[in-house]
């Protein structure tokens, strides 16, 4: 069967787990349906690498164009004044400001009738005003990413004075209105968490639900070799995310000291791109390394014996820690952190919310070796359980194969 599947950015290069969750997606299904991808552009770029990237799955690429694409300045500026005025008059994102444009929806609707798809899928729920100019025998289905419920619930947690607040509010109701008006149309909602789903069905238990865990090609996590002997922890992950840097700053400020007090060779590894400096030197000393954006993880993750994740706030699902656990390395975070992947508390890692209780597990894991052994052991069986593509994307697969049998007959 025929699937258009559109991503409202560009999929390379691959710098976020948003990117790594579709690419995963699109390596799975791939194997399954024809597919021809969109991803969207606003500036001059070069195409190849996706195209290459996505031939060897047999996937056809069509890139979509933004308004500015190969314009001049003076037309970009104009254009982000018109984005600027449409959030603060009207609390309209900038997301979706710039996919909800006639230009865009005419590529779009350009690309499904020449490719005539059974199945219409985005990313994200902003292009979903594309659905009403469907044919009705499309199948339409989005794949959340997150859900705006989980940003409002988190609202008071961010960094925001009592103007920036009320804006965030207004924009926030205003998307979930509209994301909410999009899933009414839809014949199949997926979701990364179990949490979603119950959020989704609080509201409306007449929408159809699949929960897709961030898939991802293990194999060479999982074949990677052991780690060595050094007590060596790391946190890990984008550090341009606001909740990360918080967390890295409680680990630095309130953590590893505790740590380093018990087991002073202990060093500690911040893997991540944009490295929030100005933390990080406040603390900086031979025991803490910084790598920033790395090409390849596993060199610099192989090294730790324990992945520290002390998050207080944020959305979504934790991709890096399943790539952790996928070398064998235990987690040690806090429930924040780690409900969405469903750890099992003390075989995989631990969870913990006092600092001091975080800082205990993380020493009673280096200070044991047969402990940090089988903690290593059932996590690496647990990511290729819980997190391989075939479990997840290729479940996946099977509800669409079935959705649109159930369409044919």
């Amino acid at each position: 069967m025929n699937l258009y599947i559109i991503f409202p950015g560009i999929l390379y290069p691959i710098r976020g787990m948003s990117q790594v969750r579709v690419r995963c997606q699109l390596e799975r299904l791939s194997i399954d349906h024809k597919i021809v991808f969109s991803d969207m552009h606003s500036q001059k770029t070069n195409h190849n690498t996706t195209s290459k990237e996505l031939s060897q799955l047999n996937i056809i690429y069509k890139p979509i164009y933004l308004p500015g694409y190969k314009s001049g300045t003076i037309f970009r500026k104009l254009y982000f004044v018109v984005k600027l005025l449409r959030y603060y008059l009207f609390a309209i994102t900038y997301e979706e400001c710039r996919v909800k444009t006639r230009g865009v929806r005419k590529q779009i609707l350009s690309i499904v009738e020449q490719t005539n798809p059974d199945v219409f899928m985005i990313h994200y729920w902003y292009l979903g005003y594309i659905f009403k100019y469907l044919n009705p025998r499309i199948l339409k289905l989005i794949d959340t990413h997150h859900l705006l419920e989980e940003k409002i619930a988190l609202i008071d947690s961010y960094d925001l004075n009592i103007i920036q607040r009320r804006r965030q509010k207004l924009k926030l109701n205003y998307s979930l209105h509209r994301q909410r008006e999009y899933f009414k149309l839809c014949d199949l909602i997926i979701v990364n968490s179990k949490a979603q789903e119950t959020l989704i069905h609080n509201w409306n238990k007449n929408i159809p639900v699949i929960v897709a865990f961030n898939g991802q090609n293990l194999d060479s996590f999982l074949k990677y070799g052991n780690h060595s002997d050094s007590s060596a922890i790391c946190f890990y992950g984008s550090l341009s995310n606001q909740f990360n840097r918080k967390a890295l700053k409680r680990l630095l400020e309130q953590i590893f000291p505790i740590i380093k007090n018990i087991i002073p060779e202990t060093k500690l590894y911040i893997i991540g791109i944009s490295p929030p400096m100005d933390i990080i030197n406040k603390f900086k000393d031979d025991s803490i390394i910084v790598t920033g954006y790395v090409t390849d993880i596993k060199p610099y993750l192989s090294r730790c014996k324990v992945m520290v994740l002390p998050l207080e706030t944020g959305v979504g699902f934790r991709g890096r820690v399943v790539e952790a656990m996928a070398l064998g390395i235990p987690v040690v975070g806090t429930s924040n952190a780690l409900q969405s992947i469903e750890l099992e508390n003390g075989k995989q890692g631990f969870i913990e919310e006092d600092n001091n209780k975080i800082a205990e597990k993380v020493c009673l894991i280096l200070n044991n070796n047969e402990m940090f052994k089988e903690m290593s052991v059932n996590c690496r069986k647990f990511a290729e359980a819980n997190f391989s593509l075939e479990s997840t994307f290729g479940n996946l697969s099977k509800t669409i194969k079935s959705l649109v049998a159930k369409v044919s007959n």
